[in-house]
């Protein structure tokens, strides 16, 4: 039944990782040919937009029915990492963490006037980095306050973002790169906050079900590809500005360790 049940599951992410995948191609098209980088409207007469609208709308239903196919699905006891994709990925989002507070601390120092977002980002970085490290370090973690604490700390890395990308209205491409980010954003903070669940004594209020996180995590590798992925693939023909670099890649990064985690999710 389990082995059922994974095969279940790895095919749904398939499913929605596909339908992703055709909302982002249709995205970059959009920002190539029918959105003005300078004031970020599209063009009069357009009608696509409606298409990749609706698709988006199929992918957050497709993520929805994820949730009740596994609501009945118990969660296992701990994540584990003898996954080598696993201990990879979470490495791979420690060294962007760090680049992130070397970039962090370069831009607090260099710029006259303070940022306290990437201040709160910075100071971030290093719980959150420390928390892959646990990750990659063993292969069951204890359930204990430090490594919740750790997980945790991602959660609020991503909350702190999503209010910076809110009150931002002036680096945005339009009202949609801002909603699709916003979505993404959240499902993140919730990956983390769930993912933190697992390092809970069940009786302190540890995930009962599955479903939850899978669909947290169904949304962090979708939305990166129909949000993140485009910018970056029409910012190499300089047709926008790449912005927050380093963000952007760790958003992608986030999206390779969720997957892995999916992916590698069983009953223990």
């Amino acid at each position: 039944m389990m082995k059922s049940n994974k095969l279940m599951m790895r095919l749904f992410i398939l499913g929605v990782i596909l339908v992703a995948i055709a909302a982002g191609g249709l995205r970059a098209f959009l920002l190539l040919k029918y959105i003005d980088p300078a004031t970020g409207f599209y063009s009069v007469g357009t009608n696509i937009d409606t298409v990749f609208n609706v698709i988006v709308g199929v992918l957050i239903v497709l993520i929805a029915a994820g949730g009740i196919i596994t609501r009945k699905i118990d969660a296992p006891e701990h994540l584990d990492s003898r996954s080598t994709v696993v201990v990879f990925t979470s490495a791979l989002c420690a060294f962007i963490y760090i680049s992130m507070f070397v970039y962090g601390i370069y831009s607090l120092v260099s710029s006259a006037k303070m940022n306290y977002f990437l201040f709160a980002e910075t100071v971030l970085c290093i719980p959150c980095c420390l928390n892959h490290v646990s990750i990659c370090s063993s292969e069951v973690r204890e359930k204990n306050t430090p490594h919740a604490l750790f997980s945790m700390a991602e959660a609020v890395f991503f909350a702190v973002r999503i209010i910076e990308v809110f009150m931002d209205t002036k680096t945005q491409i339009n009202a949609s790169q801002r909603s699709l980010e916003l979505l993404m954003l959240c499902a993140m903070m919730m990956f983390f906050l769930f993912e933190s669940n697992f390092l809970v004594k069940r009786e302190e209020g540890g995930l009962k079900s599955i479903a939850k996180y899978y669909m947290a995590g169904l949304a962090s590798v979708a939305f990166p590809i129909v949000s993140v992925i485009p910018y970056l693939a029409v910012s190499l023909f300089w047709c926008y500005e790449t912005g927050f670099l380093v963000m952007d890649i760790l958003e992608c990064c986030v999206m390779i360790f969720a997957a892995s985690r999916l992916l590698t999710l069983k009953k223990n």
